[in-house]
């Protein structure tokens, strides 16, 4: 779902002049696919990292080994999820998440258990750590990346404010720590942030209706939130003390890019006085945020008129970075969703595209939950609606679709009740 604001969606995407973009498109697309051919590796491998309910009142997890290529799969294995994380079914839960390659790690942050920490290795299929932050003012991340040179979390986190308006704090976290060592480094003075959620999953009398309601009606209040925001016009989202923060009842993952001890995040609703707002006119545009890693200090907020789903772990030659994007209507001209594959510039963040996915091509849901090859050559990304799975790969600097499966018997083979199957991770090795 793209992003929400009190009046309309967020992603205010400008027309451009389509005949001088075809035509950059057309010549920058063929040297790409060249090149894409030549480096493709037919060993890449996506791990899917899914949770599913066996009964109605449990939950379990596994690892789907997927061929970017084809879309067989087999499943690497399964395993238990930590009591602390997940009470009764996984239908409510859906956790900020951040992959680091070296490693194998998935890290898991649950925001409806106040941020709790769940390290997965997908080639194992095995919980390897779990983490209790105990710092009272931190909730969870809502967006994070893992540092491999200081072995730390970086990321966002909502937070309160005498204003009552709230805002995020940036902060880092060790995930092999017991209590997590959580460090608030400062605040960023915005309301609303990429990745933002608002759940149900925390609330008391939900959960005691969750206990009582069969596996369909589960479905329906996982929905329920992206609902509300829309009926009340944003209000509920200041239910977490962070004014109109929410996307919808999902979470925004690795839409944020740290390297070079910058960290790099969209956002809006800027509460700074309106001559420093990336659009001076509209406090609601969608910015992109460069965040001094060890400071906090906010180095920079550039108007965007895109919005990034994912970043790729690194950059370009030219320092540039290969984005998923949504953006560029009149470019694209999907009937639907218009999702491209585009550079970003971090620091004057003018995005320049590369190639758009086919017209007949439709991703289901959750587009952020996604990964660029190792290469850059190829993305994937994953979702699973209720009993309705899909695995979608493209060839990144074409646009064409590797890959197009529903998982076929994914959800009997794992033994879950009613075929409720819902991914969390997607990850090439």
């Amino acid at each position: 779902m793209a992003w929400p604001s009190p009046t309309a969606r967020m992603i205010a995407c400008a027309p451009l002049l389509c005949a001088l973009l075809l035509c950059g498109l057309s010549a920058a697309a063929a040297a790409a696919a060249a090149a894409a051919a030549a480096t493709q590796d037919a060993t890449d491998v996506v791990y899917l990292t899914v949770a599913y309910c066996p009964t109605d009142f449990t939950s379990e997890g596994a690892v789907i080994a997927v061929d970017p290529l084809t879309g067989n799969y087999t499943i690497v294995g399964k395993f238990m999820w930590p009591p602390n994380a997940i009470f009764g079914c996984a239908a409510l839960y859906d956790p900020t998440v951040t992959f680091d390659r070296p490693s194998h790690n998935l890290y898991l942050d649950f925001g409806d258990d106040f941020g709790l920490l769940v390290t997965v290795n997908v080639e194992q299929a095995k919980v390897v750590e779990e983490t209790s932050p105990h710092d009272l003012f931190f909730v969870g991340f809502t967006n994070m990346q893992f540092d491999p040179n200081t072995k730390r979390l970086f990321g966002m986190s909502p937070t309160g404010t005498r204003d009552g308006e709230g805002a995020f704090q940036f902060g880092s976290l060790d995930p092999s720590a017991i209590d997590g060592d959580y460090q608030n480094i400062s605040v960023i003075p915005y309301r609303a942030m990429m990745g933002a959620a608002w759940s149900l999953g925390g609330h008391p009398m939900l959960l005691l209706l969750i206990l009582l309601a069969p596996m369909r009606l589960l479905l329906i209040l996982r929905l329920l939130p992206v609902v509300l925001l829309f009926l009340l016009d944003g209000a509920v989202g200041s239910y977490s003390g962070n004014g109109p923060c929410c996307t919808d009842s999902s979470v925004l993952d690795d839409t944020e890019y740290l390297a070079s001890g910058k960290y790099w995040v969209q956002a809006s609703y800027d509460k700074r006085h309106e001559s420093e707002w990336c659009d001076p006119n509209n406090d609601a545009a969608l910015c992109l945020l460069q965040v001094d890693q060890k400071s906090g200090e906010l180095l920079s907020s550039t108007f965007t008129n895109y919005t990034v789903y994912k970043f790729a772990d690194t950059p370009n030659a030219n320092g540039t970075v290969l984005s998923f994007m949504f953006g560029f209507e009149g470019l694209c001209r999907h009937p639907y969703e218009d999702f491209l594959f585009a550079n970003v510039n971090l620091t004057s963040a003018e995005a320049t595209p590369i190639a758009c996915i086919p017209q007949k091509v439709t991703i289901q849901e959750d587009e952020w939950i996604s990964s660029f090859s190792q290469d850059r050559s190829m993305f994937a990304t994953a979702s699973g609606f209720g009993s309705e799975l899909q695995f979608l790969s493209f060839n990144a600097t074409t646009g064409a679709v590797l890959a197009n499966t529903d998982l076929p018997n994914l959800a009997k083979t794992l033994g879950a009740a009613e075929g409720l199957v819902f991914i969390w991770g997607v990850d090439f090795e």
